[in-house]
């Protein structure tokens, strides 16, 4: 296959492309974009989160339903076994281990 010369059209555009890289790119970039730092995980959910309550729609994971603990329940605690109080507050059977140990009481 002969070789084709080249038009003006394709050497005026060849020149064109090749001046608007020189411009935009920085001395020894050679055309390529510049890499940023990418956004952490925890920073991309935050901004999903604020972007979809500034839109009204639901959160995109819905949150846990934790309950605190009360002064009833509290005084609840080490008068029974962990299951049994477990039981009767509607909580998990490590809730009120846990809770026991934040406070310092002792198991029964």
């Amino acid at each position: 296959m002969p070789r084709q010369e080249p038009t003006r059209g394709t050497v005026l555009a060849s020149l064109k492309l090749t001046m608007q890289t020189a411009d935009e790119g920085s001395v020894g970039n050679h055309g390529r974009r510049e890499r940023r730092p990418r956004p952490s995980a925890s920073a991309l959910r935050v901004d999903v989160r604020l972007r979809r309550i500034a839109l009204g729609l639901e959160p995109p994971i819905p949150r846990s339903p934790y309950r605190r603990w009360t002064t009833e329940e509290d005084k609840l605690l080490g008068t029974d076994t962990d299951a049994a109080i477990a039981e009767l507050l509607g909580r998990t059977l490590g809730s009120p281990q846990l809770r026991r140990g934040e406070l310092g009481i002792r198991r029964r």
